[in-house]
């Protein structure tokens, strides 16, 4: 029989090739005294002074480090892998993106198995954590062709370290982050499904008395429940389109117009879609307002939905004080059922009405065009009714008229932008 024992194998070396350089330095083990399996042991494996370049300038990395020890166990059927490591960048560069990422160092350990036959990776177990700001496991199957992974993403704490880091790496791109305010947790529990004609992704987010507020003006404190998700694309044969239960209760929500008061939100997630189960009713300057239904889809990721709401005796002068409009005085009332979204328009089979000016004004046929872009335009037809232009006139500083008014504007437009 032959038997061959290494102790201790010292390597080094540059790595040079596809836009990456670096420093290679490594400590190995080989035992192939076994007769049935060897063993490759790392004592200790870095890569210093890593750099990456793609060909455009456009994507670039520095200051890479990468660090691991453990174990391959060489057997005729599988190669049994027991590794653990840290990894860590400087800087990098995505396009107009800029990132800072000193002191964000990742920590690793992954046990599986890699089966030869089936030429796929049996993950037993890979936990990550990223510098105690994130924590995840995954569990699984992977080869070339197909993927069939559980896993878990823990966010402990949202404030502090966390949020600061949101700010300074995310705000760049997304301005409107540097006025969003996090505290609480978020766990998310999730499965995705890969094959060569589809995938799928089953996620449940998990909120823990999480807390939010935007720009000082909406404000949301002690989020809990769980909300899933359900995406899928293509076939997946032996996937059952199973419908998942959620809710959300959270202690305060208030925002311009809406006091601080606690609430619930319950619905159903299916394939591709979601809608509430519920009605939801909430306060809104001196009046109400109530969701009775809601229906989101992503047909070809892109959302869709259908809603009913339903506002009654909303005062106009809170509006007025709050959103410094000229001064209004009286309420607003809306049944508006059958609301349709889309990226391309808004429509309504509902009404809206209000009494003002010591008259009445109704709205119907409302619709937005575009709602997304930066030239909106919303329709309507408008019929009023014993509308006092002299206090018209005077809210609006436009002259003065005395007099009542009844008519209609129809085919209302109105552009923005």
């Amino acid at each position: 029989d032959k038997q061959l024992l290494l102790q201790d194998m010292q390597m080094t070396g540059n790595l040079d090739g596809q836009g990456i350089t670096g420093k290679l330095q490594a400590r190995l083990a080989l035992d192939l005294s076994a007769p049935e399996t060897q063993l490759l042991r790392i004592q200790d494996l870095s890569l210093k002074d890593i750099e990456y370049s793609n060909n455009e300038g456009t994507l670039v990395a520095v200051g890479g480090q990468l660090s691991f020890k453990g174990q391959f166990r060489l057997a005729e059927e599988s190669i049994a892998l027991d590794l653990g490591g840290r990894a860590s960048l400087d800087e990098a560069l995505a396009g107009s993106w800029y990132g800072n990422l000193r002191g964000l160092p990742l920590a690793f350990t992954v046990r599986g198995h890699w089966l030869h036959k089936e030429k796929s990776l049996q993950l037993g177990r890979a936990d990550i954590d990223l510098a105690g700001l994130a924590n995840s496991e995954l569990v699984g199957r992977l080869s070339a062709r197909t993927a069939d992974v559980n896993g878990r993403l823990a966010l402990p704490q949202l404030s502090g370290r966390f949020l600061e880091t949101l700010h300074r790496l995310g705000g760049e791109l997304a301005p409107r982050l540097k006025k969003v305010n996090l505290a609480g947790a978020l766990n998310v529990q999730a499965r995705i499904a890969w094959k060569e004609h589809g995938w799928r992704l089953d996620a449940d987010l998990q909120p823990e008395r999480l807390a939010a507020e935007f720009n000082q003006a909406l404000t949301l404190s002690g989020l809990n429940g769980n909300l899933p998700i359900v995406l899928q694309s293509g076939a997946l044969p032996e996937t059952v389109a199973t419908q998942h239960t959620g809710h959300l209760s959270w202690d305060g929500l208030s925002a311009p117009l809406i006091p601080t008061a606690s609430g619930k939100l319950e619905f159903l997630a299916g394939v591709n879609s979601w809608r509430t189960t519920r009605p939801l009713e909430i306060a809104v300057a001196g009046g109400r307002a109530r969701l009775s239904t809601l229906q989101v889809s992503w047909q070809d990721f892109i959302p869709q939905g259908e809603a009913a709401l339903s506002i009654t005796d909303v005062d106009l002068s809170r509006g007025s004080q709050t959103f410094d409009w000229p001064e209004l005085d009286g309420l607003l009332s809306a049944t508006l059922d059958g609301i349709r979204f889309s990226e391309e328009e808004i429509t309504s089979s509902g009404e809206a009405s209000a009494q003002a000016f010591g008259g009445t004004l109704r709205l119907q046929n409302l619709k937005v065009i575009k709602p997304l872009s930066r030239y909106p335009t919303y329709h309507a037809d408008i019929d009023f009714r014993d509308i006092d232009l002299h206090a018209l006139t005077h809210t609006f500083a436009f002259g003065e008229i005395n007099g009542v008014a009844s008519g209609h504007v129809h085919k209302l437009r109105l552009f923005d932008g």
